[in-house]
């Protein structure tokens, strides 16, 4: 547990540089709340999304009280938490005679109290057991829906130049595919002066606050898989929609391939053999070190892909014995949420399969190359404070908003093969 003492000095931290900069008590009390966050490990990655810093404090281990003695000092807390005399936000509400410091120590405390709510929806939202993090790429994006001109490769191919003359210009033509209108997923949690007052520990707002993102994190996961396994369908080129996995003509992804061994593997790559760009008719160069399985094979996949040896029977006496050139080559990913979605109603984004046909399933190829996350905005955590009329009003203390704005798009199907048993 973090002492309040360490709270403590937290608090006089920030008066201190406050007073060394020639600033007010605010400075001081803005110090106090980030360093908090900054104990908490709330940071950013290389992509701007928050995150917490591995071995970071967990809310769980500040106490709220501790929290509102450091920043509201001993009488706050016996008033607010214990009942002892006159509830000062009973005071705050009646508006007249308010001490204007008393205000400034209520907002820090809830600031402070919205750091730990925030580090706990952030690594909610973060849980590695979701995995589509690895099946797409994020592509920040200002507009709702757009069109990508251009987006497949340059149609024709060099010339030659002369001494003195001007270079080809490369002309991108009229190849284009759009993607779909951004969606906003938003959930909010009050904390009321209730709730502040009894639930001491924190334990219950902390546990709310974890849901919160994990909810976001899980609605963000389903559509990302759904689009990924051919349950959403989001691929428009030239104006045209299909659907991501073809049987037939302009590409063939999905093809009757139950994985077995190596062979089996082999008839999946032949197809990325014969993939080609439409604009260019050139050769899309797909490595295909991915593989997404249902969690009840992920074991087979990893026996066969990873085996230290190969061995090999020609006839009946003779057995091939050889190293496996593939070991630790090919990340093998497995999803539950991605196989419940595969025997789910196609009107709630799955392919209505039986949990046998859904066993037999699995994709393979580049997935971010075949997928992007258009995203106007990442998680994103704000605060409305009781200073606001309306939190008064309903005997609110703060309100804890997060949300993110995104949307899947298909870039390129021909990246991913989507295999089956029958």
């Amino acid at each position: 547990m973090v002492t309040f003492k360490e709270l403590k000095k937290l608090v006089q931290k920030g008066v201190t540089e406050a007073q060394a900069a020639g600033k007010s008590e605010g400075y001081a009390r803005r110090v106090f709340v980030q360093d908090l966050r900054t104990m908490l490990g709330i940071t950013e990655n290389e992509k701007g999304n928050p995150v917490i810093r591995e071995g970071a404090v967990a809310p769980e281990m500040i106490s709220i009280p501790h929290l509102a003695e450091a920043a509201c000092g001993r009488d706050f807390v016996l008033e607010h938490f214990y009942g002892n005399g006159v509830d000062r936000l009973a005071i705050l509400e009646a508006g007249a005679g308010m001490d204007p410091s008393v205000m400034a120590n209520i907002n820090t405390y809830s600031l402070a109290v919205g750091g730990l709510l925030d580090a706990k929806i952030i690594a909610s939202f973060n849980n590695p057991a979701y995995i589509s993090d690895r099946l797409v790429t994020v592509q920040p994006t200002t507009k709702n829906g757009e069109k990508q001109i251009g987006h497949t490769g340059i149609p024709q191919e060099p010339e030659s130049r002369r001494p003195g003359h001007a270079h080809a210009r490369a002309l991108f033509g009229n190849h284009y595919i759009v993607t779909p209108e951004l969606d906003e997923k938003a959930l909010a949690i009050d904390i009321t002066k209730e709730a502040a007052r009894y639930d001491i520990t924190g334990g219950d707002l902390l546990r709310q606050a974890g849901k919160i993102g994990d909810v976001l994190a899980y609605t963000r996961e389903k559509t990302r898989l759904s689009l990924i396994i051919g349950g959403t369908n989001s691929y428009n080129y030239n104006g045209t929609a299909y659907n991501t996995y073809q049987t037939a003509t302009p590409w063939i992804n999905d093809q009757v391939n139950e994985f077995v061994d190596y062979s089996t593997l082999e008839t999946s790559k032949k197809l990325f053999r014969r993939m080609t760009d439409p604009a260019t008719s050139r050769e899309i160069m797909v490595e295909g070190w991915q593989i997404l399985c249902s969690p009840d094979r992920e074991v087979t996949f990893d026996r066969v892909l990873n085996a230290n040896e190969i061995r090999e029977t020609t006839n009946t006496n003779t057995i091939t014995i050889g190293g496996n050139p593939i070991k630790g080559k090919y990340e093998i990913l497995s999803s539950q949420i991605a196989f419940n979605l595969m025997q789910a109603a196609a009107a709630a984004g799955g392919l209505a399969l039986t949990e046998t046909q859904a066993n037999g399933y699995w994709l393979h190829g580049d997935f971010p190359k075949a997928v992007s996350w258009m995203e106007a905005e990442p998680l994103s955590t704000r605060q409305a404070n009781a200073s606001e009329y309306v939190m008064i009003d309903h005997g609110l203390i703060s309100t804890h908003f997060a949300s993110y704005c995104g949307v899947g798009a298909v870039i390129q199907p021909r990246y991913v093969v989507r295999n089956k048993k029958s």
